[in-house]
C-alpha cells in the first residue's frame, strides 16, 4: 500500500482483505505441506506481506516470533555427523566425499534444515556449515551446484518471487510432481521460507 493509501480507511480495508485471502492461500499450502501450526502461520504471513505489500502480523500487534525447533522434531540430531575416516581427510578425499555425504544427510532429514526447494545460496551456506562440523573440505559454489545436480538428474532449477525479491532455487528430485501445478509457486515460496528459517536457527546457534 502506497503512503496514501494508509491514510484512506476503505484503501486500507481492501488491502487487509487482499491480504487475507492470499494468507489463507498460502496457509492452505503450508498446512498440505505437514508444517507445525505457528511455522505455517508465520510462512504464510510473510508471503502474504511480500505479496500484497500488507503484513497481517503486524496489522493484528502480533510480534512475530521464531518457534523452537522450527517443526524438525525434538528427536533430530541436528549435528553435522564426521566422516568415519579418523581425523582430518586429504583434500582429495573430502571432495570426493563430501557432496554425497552431505546430500545423504539432507535427504535423511539429519542435517537442521529439510529437504525441500530452497534459494541455491542458502543450500550452499548449509553445506559450508556442514563441511565445518565434518571438518570437510568445500569447494565452490560453482561447482557444489553442478555436483548436486549431476548426482541427481531429476534435480532442477527454477527463478520465482520470494519475499518480493527474484531468487534462484533449487528444487530436489521429483519435488514438482508431488505439487499440483496451481499450487507450485505458492508452495515452492512457502518451502523456501521454511528453509531460510531453519538455517538462520543453525547459523545462530553455531
Amino acid at each position: 500500500m502506497s503512503a496514501g493509501d494508509k491514510t484512506d480507511p476503505a484503501a486500507m480495508t481492501r488491502g487487509v482483505q487482499v491480504a487475507g485471502r492470499a494468507f489463507s492461500s498460502l496457509l492452505r499450502v503450508a498446512n498440505a505441506a505437514g508444517l507445525p501450526r505457528d511455522v505455517a502461520i508465520q510462512c504464510a504471513s510473510r508471503g502474504a506481506a511480500a505479496i500484497t505489500g500488507v503484513d497481517l502480523l503486524a496489522v493484528l500487534g502480533i510480534a512475530e516470533t521464531r518457534p523452537a525447533g522450527l517443526g524438525l522434531g525434538s528427536d533430530l540430531d541436528t549435528t553435522p555427523r564426521q566422516p568415519k575416516t579418523g581425523g582430518r581427510i586429504s583434500n582429495a578425499q573430502s571432495r570426493e566425499y563430501g557432496i554425497p555425504a552431505f546430500v545423504a544427510a539432507w535427504k535423511e532429514n539429519r542435517l537442521p534444515v529439510p529437504h525441500t526447494v530452497c534459494r541455491t545460496s542458502e543450500l550452499y551456506r548449509a553445506y559450508l556449515l556442514w563441511c565445518q562440523g565434518t571438518d570437510t573440505d568445500p569447494i565452490s559454489i560453482r561447482n557444489f551446484l553442478r555436483k548436486i545436480e549431476q548426482g541427481d538428474p531429476e534435480v532442477s532449477r527454477a527463478s520465482m518471487k520470494v519475499d518480493g525479491r527474484t531468487a534462484r532455487l533449487l528444487v530436489p528430485g521429483g519435488y514438482r510432481r508431488k505439487i499440483p501445478m496451481d499450487m507450485w509457486t505458492a508452495h515452492a515460496a512457502v518451502e523456501a521460507t521454511r528453509f531460510r528459517t531453519s538455517l538462520l536457527t543453525w547459523e545462530s546457534a553455531d
